[in-house]
């Protein structure tokens, strides 16, 4: 698969998650099927989260970053440095209001890497 391949089937599995309503059920929902493909498809899943975490909005974004966070993806640090940078300097779809809230999410994901 390539990395958009990755992220499109990311948003399917986003789609169908059956409780569309919750946040938290929707990231477990979510993790659990990366999970059976972490091990496998490591390069191909980074780069389908990198796609997510360009997006800059939520929950995509904040959903791509608990994933690297969850599965170790070291690869994504430099990624989530620049998406907390973004937020920041106001750079995201994030609504401004919640900015220092998103950032927070990111720094905590980037401390778990």
């Amino acid at each position: 698969m390539t990395p958009m391949e990755v992220a499109e089937w990311l948003n399917q599995m986003l789609a169908n998650n059956p409780v569309p309503d919750s946040g938290e059920e929707a990231y477990r929902w979510l993790h659990s099927r990366v999970e059976r493909v972490v091990k496998d498809g490591r390069n191909e899943l980074i780069g389908g989260l990198r796609i997510w975490l360009m997006l800059r909005q939520s929950p995509k974004t904040i959903f791509a970053a608990d994933l690297a966070a969850d599965f170790h993806l070291t690869e994504l640090r430099s990624d989530l440095l620049q998406v907390l940078e973004d937020i920041e300097a106001g750079r995201t779809q994030f609504h401004p209001g919640l900015k220092s809230h998103y950032a927070n999410l990111i720094a905590e994901s980037l401390s778990r890497i």
